[in-house]
């Protein structure tokens, strides 16, 4: 059952993704009333569920990253872009994400939401790796990884599928995990 409040932030959710995505807006650009107008709601209803548009870009974030959780855990690690690409929000997001690459606001918001939800996908996978290192530059090599891959999907207009892509991302990350949980290579 939707709610009224689980389809306000869906239309804010939308409205955002919109601007971003076919105005090919920088986050920073965008403006709360500009969500407001896209998504039919008035202001004053948009600061009842969110205190700015980052409170709403971190909602969102989670939203996406909580509907990867119906995939497993290996296609998470494994399939990353092909469940973005399944998940037509999900690779919208990484546009998104590209378009604010180079706002030090942007990064310092966004990179800790990747860490959480790549800290959550080790810590559920039980990993084991190949090298001693900690996690925390584990999680971080992985996070740039897929940046540098996404960025690259982009560069190349999305003419490679992502399938490729994953590919790509599973040799690059191959030395790095026990070949027991890698079915996929």
């Amino acid at each position: 059952m939707i709610t009224s409040k689980n389809r306000t932030k869906h239309l804010l959710c939308s409205a955002l993704m919109t601007l971003l995505n076919n105005q090919k807006r920088s986050f920073e650009s965008i403006t709360i009333n500009e969500i407001c107008e896209q998504a039919i709601i008035h202001r004053t209803t948009f600061y009842t569920h969110f205190s700015d548009k980052f409170a709403l870009f971190q909602y969102l974030y989670r939203a996406l990253t909580k509907q990867r959780m119906n995939y497993s855990i290996v296609e998470r690690i494994y399939e990353p872009f092909r469940i973005s690409a399944e998940l037509k929000q999900v690779h919208a997001l990484h546009i998104a994400t590209e378009l604010t690459r180079k706002s030090k606001t942007m990064k310092d918001f966004i990179e800790p939401l990747m860490y959480e939800a790549i800290a959550l996908d080790l810590k559920s996978m039980q990993f084991t790796t190949n090298l001693n290192i900690p996690e925390q530059l584990l999680i971080e090599h992985l996070r740039a990884t897929l940046l540098t891959l996404d960025h690259y999907w982009i560069q190349e207009a999305n003419h490679l599928q992502a399938m490729e892509i994953d590919h790509y991302y599973q040799q690059l990350i191959k030395p790095i995990f026990k070949t027991t949980h890698h079915s996929h290579s």
